[in-house]
């Protein structure tokens, strides 16, 4: 069966928007790079019926990619967005290494020491494990 118009057009410019990238990103990262905080939320919520805690778990995860996708979108815009989007998906995946691998949690103390510090000092930090 040949393929209509609107089917080839799919994939174009036009329907593959950067809004798509911003809540695909922001889904990426709210589900699978944040499992330290689901553990902490999830164990919190111990002496609740199942689906008490299943509702918990669903409300907090709609919250928290709401609030990536809005922070994101003051970023993402015009031909800057899908630079923007790159490293966002890259800051986000490097963090979240570091956090497993070394056991801390990045706080703004901490990113400005890493960004005070010798360029060579904190890139023996950055490997090919790392990305």
């Amino acid at each position: 069966m040949p393929k209509t118009d609107q089917q080839k057009k799919f994939f174009t410019r036009d329907h593959f928007r950067t809004e798509f990238l911003v809540v695909a990103l922001a889904i990426y990262c709210s589900v699978f790079l944040n499992g330290a905080l689901w553990d902490g939320l999830l164990e919190t919520q111990r002496g609740l019926w199942p689906t008490e805690r299943w509702t918990f778990f669903w409300v907090t995860t709609i919250g928290i990619t709401a609030f990536q996708v809005a922070f994101l979108s003051l970023f993402v815009w015009g031909r800057f967005a899908k630079v923007a989007v790159s490293v966002f998906a890259l800051i986000a995946v490097v963090t979240h290494y570091f956090s497993n691998q070394y056991k801390v949690m990045f706080d703004t103390s901490m990113i400005r020491n890493a960004l005070a510090t010798n360029f060579q000092e904190s890139s023996e930090l950055i490997t090919f494990k790392a990305i």
